[in-house]
């Protein structure tokens, strides 16, 4: 027996049923992605059978991470995967609900260092949870740093908004440059990344694409 024959069959494998229950991610939305070639296909056990790997799992889990985390579309998520080779047999991470409750612990503790009054169920910090859950799920924990770094980048931008929107009164400044400015820092964050990587020029920023209304004359 050869090596890479005791490597394949130490392989996990599933039908596409257990491959959703790992995921939360429903039979024929996994048909659906497997359609659009967001999901390699599985192996052919007969002609109307397929078996699942890990690698399935963690490109399920890196789908859902994009779409319902980050709120990309289905047509940016394609971009993204095309500059994401996809990782053979690499651990799926932890499971969903061991992720969440890592995640939980980790911004509540962040929140109590930084005396910051959020309330754990909110909106703003359940985003950070699922953000954090997210990594986790997909074996990536080694990423959920980003969470302390960017909270103290985060008072830096606090102060700029203040600074900017000087008068307390104003309520359709301050909503303008909160609302505008995460955009603006978003597109920031992608110019000075892509500078450095050309792999990444293509990822596109969460939710609908911006595009110029300005009309040009002949």
């Amino acid at each position: 027996m050869t090596c890479s024959t005791r490597r394949i069959e130490r392989r996990s494998w599933m039908r596409v049923a257990e491959l959703g229950l790992r995921t939360g991610v429903s039979i024929p939305t996994i048909k659906y992605y497997l359609r659009e070639g967001l999901l390699p296909p599985g192996e052919r056990t007969s002609p109307n059978q397929a078996r699942y790997g890990d690698e399935h799992v963690r490109r399920l889990r890196m789908i859902k991470l994009l779409t319902e985390v980050g709120g990309l579309s289905i047509v940016a998520v394609k971009q993204v995967l095309a500059a994401v080779p996809a990782q053979r047999g690499e651990p799926a991470g932890q499971p969903p609900r061991d992720a969440w409750l890592a995640a939980r612990e980790r911004v509540a503790h962040l929140l109590s260092a930084r005396a910051w009054n959020s309330d754990l169920d909110a909106h703003p910090a359940r985003a950070l949870v699922a953000a954090i859950a997210a990594l986790h799920e997909l074996g990536r924990g080694d990423l959920a740093g980003i969470l302390e770094r960017y909270a103290a980048v985060s008072v830096e931008l606090a102060a700029i908004d203040a600074a900017v929107a000087t008068d307390p009164s104003d309520t359709e400044a301050q909503v303008l440059t909160l609302v505008l400015g995460d955009v603006v820092l978003a597109a920031l964050r992608r110019v000075v990344s892509a500078s450095g990587a050309e792999q990444l020029i293509g990822v596109p920023l969460a939710g609908k694409a911006h595009q110029s209304t300005a009309s040009t004359c002949d």
